[in-house]
């Protein structure tokens, strides 16, 4: 992991940033590209308090990952990040110092390393948070990882709004350096570091009073260290900007037939999709926005664009609903009950086996995700038995 801390250096991070969006992604139209140079910067990329962080070499294109953290002092937030990281809702946030971690960037080609090279551009940002005494680092993410950041990171939500971004909605998050705590109780990346910097040295703590009503705790199982770092590679990777989709594969006269047949939903900030105690008469397909699933009260999961909601009630239907879902942001979906998707199989044989075909893969992939944690989980458990 290293800075960048020359024109050339910065100029190579911009060069990557061009080959993975524009090359790779295909996003012409992204922000600070310059298809002259082949380079995508912007202004947000200068000026003091800002610095690049790397993976890999800067030299033979072999960059793993890139990322940009910049810091600002009490009341130097620049109202466009204040906006999309919704800040008023943490009180007394603008008497703070606080940085971002943007700009957050892995070539597909890493995706398989050992020590995810993501996870230590978040290391060492974190460092430099301690070193420049910002007391709170935000970033966004995909609603995909944001249990992974939560678990992996201590990184934890705090109720503002998905905003969003070329790869989708990203939802806000924010890590406490000082709340060394809640690190040792996830057993998160920072755990030792903000016991060094907060414990034994006794650095004043952040008093988070006037805002821990709003943070939201991501402790689920515990983790063995080798178990987080691949949960979290999956999680990135697997369910990263290129979530799969339910949509994946479809004929678009079949997504035009779903269109007809289903039933779209509009929901604002909030708003709830439905609850424990519904019946589950329908399931829905993301076609805009993302949406936190809690169970008993707790957030356990957020899907986004083209992810299904509620399908278990199609396939084994139950008397109520297992959680409650509400929207995170301005989002759309699209709902179908069993009786809809019998009439268009019957009706159209072809289209109904690809929604059916869908729907099935969705559903096995969620599960092989978890028989593979708790298979990881296991052989750690039997090793530490051993």
């Amino acid at each position: 992991m290293r800075r960048a801390q020359t024109p050339e250096a910065c100029d190579a991070i911009f060069l990557f940033r061009f080959e993975v969006l524009v090359h790779e992604r295909g996003w012409v139209d992204y922000p600070g590209v310059d298809p002259a140079e082949h380079l995508v910067r912007s202004a947000d990329d200068e000026g003091p308090g800002v610095t690049h962080l790397f993976t890999g070499s800067l030299y033979g294109r072999e960059l793993d990952a890139v990322a940009r953290l910049r810091v600002f002092a009490a009341g130097e937030v620049p109202e466009t990040l204040r906006r999309n990281y919704a800040l008023d809702r943490l009180p007394g946030v603008e008497k703070l110092g606080i940085a971002e971690l943007g700009m957050i960037i892995a070539h597909p080609a890493t995706e398989r390393q050992g020590n995810l090279p993501i996870a230590s551009l978040f290391r060492v940002a974190f460092d430099q948070c301690l070193e420049a005494g910002a007391q709170l680092l935000f970033f966004a993410v995909h609603p995909g990882m944001v249990a992974a950041c939560g678990r992996v990171m201590g990184a934890q939500r705090y109720g503002a709004p998905a905003f969003a971004d070329h790869s989708g909605p990203l939802v806000p998050m924010v890590i406490i350096p000082s709340n060394s705590e809640h690190h040792e109780r996830l057993g998160s990346l920072f755990a030792g570091a903000a016991w060094k910097h907060f414990v034994l040295a006794r650095r004043p703590r952040l008093d988070t009073s006037a805002f821990a009503d709003r943070l939201v705790d991501e402790l689920g199982r515990e983790f063995s260290a080798d178990d987080r770092w691949m949960h979290f590679e999956d999680r990135f990777y697997r369910r990263g900007v290129a979530r799969w989709s339910f949509f994946d594969g479809l004929r678009e006269a079949v997504i035009e037939e779903l269109l007809a047949r289903g039933r779209v939903r509009s929901l604002a900030v909030d708003d709830e999709l439905f609850d424990e105690a519904s019946a589950p008469s329908e399931m829905f397909v993301v076609l805009e926005g993302c949406f936190e699933i809690l169970v008993g009260g707790r957030s356990v999961d957020v899907a986004g664009e083209g992810e299904l909601i509620g399908e278990i009630s199609v396939l084994s239907p139950a008397p109520s609903r297992t959680a409650n879902v509400r929207a995170l942001m301005r989002s759309r979906v699209l709902g179908f009950d069993q009786g809809a998707l019998r009439s268009m199989t019957f009706g159209d044989p072809e289209a109904g086996y690809q929604v059916m075909f869908n729907l099935a893969r969705f559903v096995a992939e969620r599960f092989r995700e978890r028989v593979r944690i708790m298979a990881r989980l296991e052989k750690a458990l039997e090793e530490k038995g051993g």
